[in-house]
């Protein structure tokens, strides 16, 4: 079985980027949050949606429960 390549709709630059930014974030985690929305009926995985949003898996999953008391998934359900 291929695994389906999800597009980038974001607009990020797609890899792992360190995420201590003054904001705290909150670009990243709009990218985040715009990348599932585009891909909500594609088996995303933690991975392609930190990458999406230009982190590592980590420091998406950190920056989700900061600042919307959930993981990416539990926001992607």
């Amino acid at each position: 079985m291929r695994k389906r390549k999800i597009e980038n709709t974001s607009g990020a630059p797609a890899g792992p980027a360190d995420s201590s930014h003054a904001d705290g974030g909150t670009d990243e985690l709009a990218t985040a949050e715009a990348f599932i929305t585009a891909n909500l009926y594609a088996p995303v995985t933690a991975s392609d949606i930190a990458a999406a949003a230009g982190l590592k898996p980590r420091s998406l999953h950190r920056l989700f429960r900061k600042n919307r008391a959930m993981t990416p998934m539990q926001f992607l359900l």
